[in-house]
């Protein structure tokens, strides 16, 4: 199998300071098989802990969709909203400054075909706590270049979350790992030389 290719050149690791809020984020359509609502309940579970963990927390959401209203609802209904940023869909070149703005990336989902958004968090040298379905486990491999969990189990993706908070040499080894994986696996030139291999 082919996997599609990111221009590793586009998508690249930002430079966070760590000035402000630790910073959480997801993008991806706004639509059911995505499980925003998991990573909405694991976020205000992390939220309650924020004095004992010693972090001011912030959620971003990218993305739009026909369940965005549900999303936005849920959050009210957990009372988190003040912590969560809906950015709505952003064009390519403020998604990697979206990217690059991030602490931890995470990617709820029931399932997916090939997660380009996973491959470009990779790109971007970020630690990702990710479900553990197709399209997601051939990416990841777990405990070595990201953190994956059991879809719509919210108590296992706060604790995945919260140990990417507390040992930033985890956080940091897994971001690098996912970032040499990325650069052999998934930039566009190596797309382009297995399609060559196929052909000639």
């Amino acid at each position: 199998m082919i996997s599609n290719g990111i221009n590793m050149d586009i998508y690249t690791p930002g430079n966070r300071t760590g000035a402000g809020p630790l910073v959480i984020g997801m993008q991806s359509r706004l639509v059911r098989i995505k499980d925003h609502l998991t990573l909405l309940k694991a976020f205000a579970a992390l939220l309650k802990e924020e004095e004992t963990l010693g972090v001011d927390l912030l959620l971003k959401i990218a993305g739009d969709g026909d369940y965005k209203e549900a999303i936005v609802a849920y959050a009210e209904t957990l009372g988190i909203t003040g912590k969560v940023v809906f950015t709505g869909m952003i064009p390519e070149k403020e998604l990697v400054d979206f990217l690059q703005s991030l602490d931890i990336y995470v990617h709820a989902t029931l399932g997916e075909t090939m997660s380009t958004a996973v491959m470009q968090a990779m790109a971007c040298r970020l630690p990702i706590v990710a479900s553990n379905v197709n399209g997601i486990n051939n990416m990841i491999t777990d405990n070595e270049t990201g953190l994956l969990v059991p879809a719509q189990q919210e108590a296992e993706m706060a604790h995945a979350i919260k140990a990417y908070i507390q040992q930033a040499d985890l956080r940091n080894r897994h971001a690098q790992n996912a970032f040499v994986y990325a650069q052999n696996h998934f930039s566009n030139q190596k797309m382009i030389e297995s399609y060559k291999n196929l052909f000639l």
